[in-house]
């Protein structure tokens, strides 16, 4: 398998949070700008900054396939591959309380995990930061690669 997929991010899990914190500075604006207090609109400014940031770190997150090797890259983690002759099972989690928490794991998503007895790798697919058609598209490769794994239902197309 030549073929590249790296799934693409969706901007949804920060436009609504985006578009708030855009506004907040917009109203600062035009608010300090009529009282000659700048305050809201500096704080409206730090708090895009700090936003912006995660969004960067956001995006870090990477999901790929190329030459049978599906690949994870996420800001502050190790980067895990997982080939797919070696993939044991893919399953669809939704994350408790105390892995909630922890911050870090996707609270949807879909795990592929493989490697040996030595080593155990698991990879995290959110299901909030992907596009759906190139998740679907991943699934649709392990499922063509090794049709005896189990697919979460609804992600074959």
């Amino acid at each position: 398998m030549s073929a590249k997929l790296i799934l693409r991010h969706s901007l949804i899990p920060y436009a609504t949070l985006g578009t708030f914190f855009i506004g907040f500075t917009v109203w600062g604006f035009f608010n300090s700008s009529r009282t000659g207090n700048w305050g809201a609109f500096q704080s409206g400014l730090l708090i895009c900054g700090i936003y912006s940031l995660q969004v960067a770190m956001g995006f870090w997150y990477r999901i790929s396939l190329q030459d049978g090797v599906i690949s994870q890259r996420a800001f502050g983690m190790r980067n895990v591959s997982i080939p797919l002759a070696e993939i044991t099972s893919v399953g669809k989690e939704v994350s408790d309380a105390a892995t909630l928490a922890k911050m870090n794991r996707p609270f949807r998503r879909i795990c592929i995990n493989g490697g040996n007895e030595s080593a155990r790798k698991t990879i995290d697919v959110s299901l909030k930061h992907f596009w759906h058609k190139d998740i679907k598209s991943l699934m649709n490769a392990i499922h063509l690669a090794r049709p005896e794994l189990e697919i979460p239902k609804g992600w074959l197309t």
